[in-house]
């Protein structure tokens, strides 16, 4: 989440397309002399559950051992002849914590026990009056990421989502009815060890190999068995 270029703007899909609790960008269609003024969304999370249904199913975001979280999405941040894409875009996948959208004082990002909701990014809104450019979309997580809640810069980008381990320490478990337990073993019993968080502004190992810093595109995860 959070990441844009010029060939974007315009593509209505993009704006309002979601994925595993990415928060909605707002999509301007309120003034066609300025069509574009659009948020983005939010990244998806990356997780691994142990109960099915849909994404979004209260039981099975409940069952969730381990959740990679997703970066907010840029908002537009301007007005008139200052009309541009906030540049810093949204804020980074966190760990324990998200990351807040660079320099945002209102957006705030998801943590591990609190956010815009269980596993869901806030979706992004519209100015007021004759200014109704859209606010990004908030990162998925653990807990997901506030939307920009402002149109003006800084504050028009969404922030990221926090990320979860079972067993990781300073992660909060949650038991089988959602209720905070204060530890980081999840109620399945299911516990890593030897566990690492990588933030989404850090480097991390490139799926295709080597390094990067965050991941564009798709999630992705890998099981290697180690016999």
């Amino acid at each position: 989440g959070g990441n844009f270029t010029s060939s974007n703007i315009g593509n209505a899909t993009i704006y309002g397309s979601t994925f595993n609790g990415g928060g909605a960008g707002a999509l301007d269609i309120s003034e066609s002399s300025d069509i574009g003024e659009h948020g983005f969304p939010g990244g998806g999370a990356t997780d691994v559950r142990i109960a099915s249904g849909m994404w979004n199913n209260t039981s099975s975001l409940r069952s969730r051992i381990m959740v990679a979280a997703g970066g907010g999405g840029g908002g537009w941040s301007g007005n008139g002849s200052g009309d541009q894409y906030y540049a810093g875009g949204g804020g980074s996948g966190g760990t324990l914590s998200g990351i807040g959208a660079p320099t945002a004082t209102t957006s705030t990002p998801g943590t591990q026990t609190n956010g815009s909701a269980f596993g869901i990014g806030g979706n992004g809104i519209f100015g007021s009056g004759g200014n109704n450019n859209g606010t990004g979309g908030g990162g998925g997580g653990y807990y997901g990421g506030e939307k920009g809640l402002s149109f003006r810069k800084p504050n028009s980008s969404g922030s990221g989502g926090s990320s979860f381990i079972s067993g990781h320490a300073g992660c909060n478990a949650i038991n089988a009815s959602g209720a905070h337990t204060g530890q980081p073993n999840h109620y399945s019993g299911y516990v890593f060890t030897n566990t690492q968080m990588i933030a989404g502004n850090e480097l991390m190992p490139n799926p295709m190999g080597g390094v990067q810093t965050g991941h564009l595109g798709n999630g992705f995860a890998r099981i290697t068995y180690l016999p």
